[in-house]
């Protein structure tokens, strides 16, 4: 779970070094970061195994997170905004915990449920403004 919260921010960055046109650059840190997880995969899988693997890689999309985001932020000066991420995360947490007492009753049921708690905790929470929301609902294809 940790190295796939790297992938997706590190995709994420990596998407935009690609659109600030810096890939060429970016090369460097894709390679020190693939000759160093070969290391640590060389020296983890044969002591600790599959722990060892999955540590090395989590070593590794942590490398390629830090070397893509410090590119993004050398070249852009972008700083990801904590307000945000901290009402989509206390969303989830209220989302999550009404799923557990809802646990004992059909997937589909949960579905729905999850959609509508998380919707109405991040709107409470004014992680979405109400004009983005009738912009939605109200837009016409073009």
């Amino acid at each position: 779970m940790i190295a796939m919260a790297c992938v997706f921010f590190s995709t994420l960055f990596g998407h935009v070094v690609v659109v600030i046109n810096k890939q060429k650059a970016m090369i460097w840190g894709y390679i020190i970061t693939a000759v160093l997880a070969l290391g640590a995969y060389g020296l983890a899988i044969p002591h600790y195994g599959i722990w060892g693997a999955a540590w090395a890689t989590v070593f590794s999309e942590i490398l390629i997170l830090v070397a893509t985001f410090i590119m993004v932020w050398k070249n852009t000066r972008f700083k990801p905004s904590l307000v945000l991420f901290s009402k989509s995360l206390l969303s989830s947490i209220i989302m999550g915990l009404a799923l557990y007492a809802l646990r004992g009753y059909h997937v589909l049921i949960l579905i729905f449920s999850a959609m509508l708690i998380y919707a109405l905790a991040i709107y409470a929470l004014r992680g979405v403004r109400k004009e983005l929301i009738r912009d939605i609902v109200f837009s016409r294809p073009s």
